[in-house]
């Protein structure tokens, strides 16, 4: 094969696997890709604690934005 062709190939699967990914592929999936990118566990709270206290570290997001104020 030329490299033209396997150009020509490389763009169908391209479009294949981006129709898929576009038609198939549930939400549920997104929620795992953004997990796995941020390297962060899914699943019911008990899970995700047993995981931090396993491998000793935070598995799940902190709370956005400043912690509130203290009012004596």
């Amino acid at each position: 094969m030329s490299f033209t062709s396997n150009f020509v190939v490389s763009n169908e699967r391209e479009r294949s696997v981006t129709v898929l990914f576009k038609h198939h592929i549930p939400e549920e999936f997104g929620r795992i890709y953004n997990a796995t990118q941020s390297d962060m566990a899914l699943g019911i709270e008990r899970f995700k604690g047993e995981i931090e206290t396993l491998i000793e570290r935070r598995v799940t997001s902190k709370k956005r934005g400043r912690k509130p104020s203290q009012m004596d």
